[in-house]
């Protein structure tokens, strides 16, 4: 992973056992990230009609639970530097 944030859907916590090793950042979403993630899975149910992905929204107070946000840790200190100078 070299930038970016990934949003892992993960229902079974196993983030650290399937994620190669490296150096990032695995956390729970912040209020920040519903609206991001909300719009990235309304229009995939959009463009796809994907059944889970709007099971998931239906019911995101409870599934926002089962994302995990992947960062590296560089990405998240330049994201940090830009945000706090």
């Amino acid at each position: 992973m070299s930038g970016g944030t990934l949003y892992l859907y993960d229902p079974d916590n196993m983030v650290h056992e399937r994620l190669s090793t490296g150096v990032y950042e695995v956390d729970p979403l912040e209020a920040a990230d519903d609206e991001i993630l909300r719009g990235i899975l309304a229009r995939f149910v959009e463009e796809t009609g994907s059944v889970r992905a709007r099971t998931v929204l239906e019911d995101w107070r409870i599934q926002r639970m089962n994302f995990a946000k992947v960062e590296s840790s560089e990405y998240q200190r330049l994201r940090d530097e830009q945000r706090h100078g």
